[in-house]
């Protein structure tokens, strides 16, 4: 009676599992060495350079994925570079994990520097960032930030969400990363820059200098409108100074104003107060257009008509 084959031992079978196997490690490498190594020089850095277009990304429509998981390499064949300017997420209420991979020219002057990676405030709202920076094969603590977070959660003392990186010649610094928008059903945004030190500096004093002007010239609006309040009684001014107030609360709020300076250590709070005044702000410039019309406009058509255009314009706004 012949005696059965054992499988295990068959040639062609071994062969086969040999080059699935090889297969599996080739796909993840390659997936590992899609996310291109950035040079950059120390010249550079005076200007900000934008990495969006150097970072792969990894859609989390669970939100269950970590940071052992990410680097386990299960999911670096799902990693997908990025081909915008600017990365934005597709799915408003998928977490997504980024990363990128930066070192210093080889002939550079420097044998090492130390620059600053941020996200520009005025361009993104982000209510959850983690950033975790692996250098010279050191893995580092990662930063836990975002809207979400106390203000002095961040790295640095900006409105912008800003971290120290150091970059070194032959070592390549890796940034793993993870946004997450969904609580606020946003798009996530990642406008992502690298910059000196220096530079950083000085582009921080601009948006502070910039932000005080504003806030300044909004200060002068409502206390001139609100004198004239007092003086007339007209429920105009106290409409437009309603509106002024709700309008300046909102731009502290996306800015990150509130949180850097009245309200650092209730990041939830801050949340509710932006959404709130959000709502507010047109319901008060509704009531000032409402009485403005109806204070210069003595005729009742033309009354009508022009309600008509604001409920029109409201709608659009």
């Amino acid at each position: 009676m012949p005696q059965g084959t054992d499988k295990s031992n068959n040639p062609a079978r071994q062969k086969k599992c040999f080059l699935f196997m090889f297969f599996v490690v080739c796909l993840s490498l390659a997936a590992r060495l899609s996310a291109q190594t950035l040079t950059v020089n120390t010249d550079q850095l005076d200007y900000s350079i934008n990495l969006s277009p150097t970072l792969s990304f990894l859609e989390d429509k669970p939100h269950k994925l970590s940071w052992k998981e990410i680097d386990s390499g299960i999911y670096d064949a799902d990693f997908k570079n990025n081909t915008a300017k600017f990365f934005a997420g597709e799915n408003r209420r998928s977490g997504y994990w980024f990363r990128l991979q930066l070192q210093l020219d080889a002939q550079d002057s420097k044998d090492e520097t130390t620059a600053v990676l941020f996200f520009h405030s005025m361009a993104a709202s982000l209510y959850q960032l983690k950033i975790r920076t692996t250098e010279n094969n050191v893995v580092n603590t990662p930063f836990i930030t975002g809207n979400l977070q106390p203000f002095d959660s961040r790295d640095i003392d900006s409105l912008h969400f800003a971290f120290t990186i150091n970059l070194a010649k032959g070592h390549p610094t890796e940034i793993l990363g993870y946004v997450d928008n969904s609580a606020n059903g946003v798009p996530a945004r990642l406008p992502i820059f690298l910059i000196s030190e220096k530079s950083f500096s000085q582009l921080n004093n601009t948006t502070n200098f910039f932000l005080v002007a504003f806030y300044a010239v909004m200060a002068a609006l409502f206390l001139y409108n609100a004198s004239l309040f007092v003086i007339l009684k007209h429920r105009v001014y106290f409409s437009y100074i309603s509106f002024l107030l709700f309008a300046v609360m909102t731009c502290a709020g996306q800015d990150g104003s509130i949180a850097r300076w009245v309200f650092p250590d209730a990041a939830d709070f801050n949340v509710r107060l932006q959404m709130m005044n959000g709502i507010l702000a047109p319901i008060a410039y509704t009531s000032f257009v409402f009485h403005a019309l109806s204070s210069s406009v003595r005729h009742r058509a033309m009354q009508r008509l022009y309600h008509l255009m604001q409920m029109v314009g409201d709608v659009i706004f």
